[in-house]
């Protein structure tokens, strides 16, 4: 091999170790950059949270409600406006530098003291209300099947179902108050029909959601029947 060729030769393998070491180097930068994706905001942690407890919570008839606390161990990330928490992954090599986050959800009691009553309560007295007049009217039987279907599915709660099911109630509910010339009945079935058409198009929930559709739910009951 000639002299020229050698160089060349020699140039070659110092290009490929320089690559190498770049694309080491681009590695180390990619691992950091998705250490620093958030998987989820903080603000949205709690309000994930949240909205999960209430859930779970509006299937308790009684209303028994305790405080509920998490701790996780993430990494604290910028967010937007805010900070983020980016879970740990296997390929994100050992786990260091996570920051733990510990949280702790309580209700605050209602100032008048009332406990309001639980979307599963709720329902059930809404069941009772209407069940004396299932039998003579088709729009009371189709309401109490409907009340009926949520119930049953109550271990599988989610905000796009129940706003779903509500929307279907609160429009029976209102041709029932049409019906009976009762105007007070007819605005509050009418607010709550407009209220889950509102929820069925939005994809992200709160919990302040599940608590405004259950008293909606609430006040289309017919008074003195529960």
């Amino acid at each position: 091999m000639s002299e020229p060729e050698e160089r060349e030769l020699g140039l070659l393998r110092q290009r490929v170790v320089d690559l190498e070491a770049d694309n080491f180097e681009l590695q180390e930068r990619v691992q950091r950059l998705e250490q620093l994706r958030a998987d989820i905001s903080l603000s949205g942690f709690v309000h994930s949270l949240a909205l999960d407890v209430a859930l779970g919570e509006a299937t308790m008839p009684d209303h028994v409600v305790t405080p509920v606390a998490i701790s996780a161990k993430t990494y604290l990330v910028p967010a937007g406006d805010g900070i983020g928490l980016r879970f740990h992954t296997p390929e994100l090599g050992d786990a260091t530098a996570l920051s733990s986050t510990s949280l702790e959800l309580a209700e605050v009691p209602a100032p008048e003291g009332r406990v309001p009553r639980s979307l599963y309560a709720i329902l059930q007295h809404k069941q009772l209300a209407y069940g004396a007049a299932a039998e003579g009217g088709d729009l009371e039987g189709l309401l109490i099947a409907e009340i009926g279907k949520v119930l049953a599915e109550s271990g599988t709660w989610t905000m796009p179902f129940l706003a779903a099911a509500a929307g279907r109630i609160g429009e029976l509910e209102l041709k029932l108050a049409e019906s009976a010339g009762d105007e007070e009945r007819s605005k509050a079935a009418a607010a709550l029909v407009e209220l889950a058409r509102s929820l069925v198009d939005r994809t992200r929930f709160v919990a302040g959601d599940l608590h405004a559709l259950a008293a909606a739910l609430d006040a289309t009951t017919p008074l003195g029947k529960t």
